[in-house]
Formats: C-alpha cells, sequence, structure tokens
C-alpha cells in the first residue's frame, strides 16, 4: 500500500492505495450499505458503535446517513457523522469503476467540512481501491498520519471478514434488510 499525505495548505488530502487479496467490487459495494453488519469487524481495535441515522433506500445510498464512534489511534473517542454524496458532486476525480463519496457532516446545518472518496475495481487479486479523503478544515499535528494508519488497517481487514459475511447475508433476500447496491460508474 502506498500513501501520500499533502499538509502545506487547505484542502488536506490523505490518499491510501490498497491491495484487497479475495474481495470483489460487488462485496465492497454491498458493505456500504450493509454496515451496520459487522461494523466493528472492519477496525475492531477502534471502531466502537454504528447505526443507521438515515438509512440507505432500496433504489440509492444517496442521502443515507450513519454516526459512528471510532478511536482514530487512541483518545479521544470521536462521534462522527457521515453522510452518502452524489458521485457527480465530488471535488475529488474519479479514476476507478466503482465510487462512494462520503462527508463528515456537522450539525445543526450538516455543514460539509471534507470528502472520503473511496474508489475501487476488480483486479486478478481481488480488488484494487483508492481512498482520498480531503479535509476542509485545519486537522491537529498527526491527525492526517493517523487517519492513513485507521484507512490502510480498514482495507486490509476486508479479507479478513467481507467475504464470509457477504456470503451468509446471501440468504437474506428481503430487501429491507439485506439491501442491494451497485455503485458501478456509468461510462
Amino acid at each position: 500500500m502506498s500513501e501520500k499525505v499533502e499538509q502545506k495548505s487547505l484542502p488536506t488530502d490523505t490518499v491510501v492505495d490498497s491491495e484487497i487479496q479475495g474481495v470483489t467490487p460487488d462485496m465492497i459495494d454491498w458493505w456500504w450499505v450493509n454496515m451496520e453488519k459487522g461494523y466493528p469487524l472492519w477496525e475492531p481495535d477502534e471502531h466502537k458503535s454504528f447505526a443507521w441515522e438515515v438509512p440507505p433506500g432500496k433504489d440509492t445510498h444517496v442521502g443515507a446517513i450513519h454516526v459512528v464512534e471510532e478511536s482514530l489511534g487512541g483518545p479521544p473517542l470521536l462521534k462522527l457523522r457521515l453522510g452518502y454524496q452524489d458521485i457527480n458532486t465530488s471535488p475529488i476525480p474519479i479514476t476507478y469503476e466503482h465510487a462512494i463519496l462520503v462527508t463528515p457532516l456537522i450539525p445543526p446545518d450538516d455543514k460539509i467540512i471534507g470528502y472520503m472518496l473511496h474508489e475501487y475495481e476488480a483486479a486478478s487479486f481481488g480488488t484494487k481501491m483508492r481512498s482520498t479523503h480531503r479535509m476542509m478544515i485545519p486537522l491537529p499535528p498527526g491527525a492526517a498520519e493517523n487517519g492513513a494508519k485507521h484507512f490502510r488497517s480498514e482495507a486490509a481487514r476486508f479479507s479478513e471478514f467481507l467475504p464470509d459475511l457477504y456470503k451468509l447475508w446471501q440468504a437474506v433476500k428481503d430487501p429491507e434488510i439485506n439491501r442491494q447496491c451497485s455503485l458501478k460508474r456509468k461510462k
């Protein structure tokens, strides 16, 4: 995995490239709308809680909002409110076949303070993924590096739990319980 962290001026970008063994893009598409089924597995040491404030709809993930608590490398515990946006509004260029755009939201007016673009596509080993996090506010010292470490760990853990979790949930056909989603971009 490679990473690039630019901290000279706002916005601050953190880019992490990953090779995810044995995981398909379809599994990752499914994950983004079914994260409640295994969120602590994604980063067991740092993911503490997950709840949908606005769950994904049957036909779209755009507009969904989830609230998580994470420790991003240690105290303090962060409570994050994250919204799914239309990828056509991404300020970060998209190059891979599948993409999801997530934004940290600050209440009460849902001010967007950054962008997290996860893009990925099939590869001979599974999936290659690039996660770009662009923050629009100043970060404390070390935050970008801690974030990059967290994002690398999340990507690496997909191979450990996602194939089995995805396979188990294929038995559940009710779309209210087991949401389906394709994040493959139209060309």
